[in-house]
Order: structure tokens, then C-alpha cells, then sequence
């Protein structure tokens, strides 16, 4: 685990803000899929399937179904 400073707390602050600025064409094209494909609770199988695929292609590992619900997901990064 890295150790951060106070003073290296704004420059971890730019770099987050940097890369949101990056993914968001791509989380609001996902957030605007997911409304475009209302589902009701417990039936978010477009919703989870779009949410898994945008995970992976960050090298984010999605393991489904989890806690016995298939639109239950546990992403590990």
C-alpha cells in the first residue's frame, strides 16, 4: 500500500479528476444505455451485462452471479 502525504494529496486529487474527465464520454454513454433499457429490480440483466463489459475492458475482473442473485456482480481491481 502507497503511503500519501498531505502534500501529495492534490496531486492525487488532479489525477483522479484527469482520468474522470477520460472515462466520461464512456460513463455517460453506459449511464444512457442503462436508461435507454428500463428494467425492473431483480431483472437488470441488460443493465449488469453493460456494467460488466465496460468493467473488463479496464482490467477490472466481474465474477456473476453473486450472493445467489444473477444480477448481483463482484468486480475486483
Amino acid at each position: 500500500m502507497t503511503e500519501h502525504t498531505e502534500a501529495s494529496i492534490p496531486a492525487l486529487k488532479e489525477r483522479v479528476q484527469a482520468r474522470l474527465t477520460e472515462l466520461l464520454p464512456e460513463l455517460v454513454a453506459l449511464s444512457d444505455d442503462i436508461f435507454a433499457h428500463p428494467e425492473v429490480r431483480f431483472q437488470e440483466h441488460h443493465a449488469v451485462a453493460a456494467i460488466k463489459d465496460e468493467l473488463s475492458k479496464h482490467d477490472i475482473r466481474v465474477q456473476r452471479p453473486a450472493a445467489g442473485l444473477d444480477t448481483a456482480f463482484i468486480a475486483d481491481w
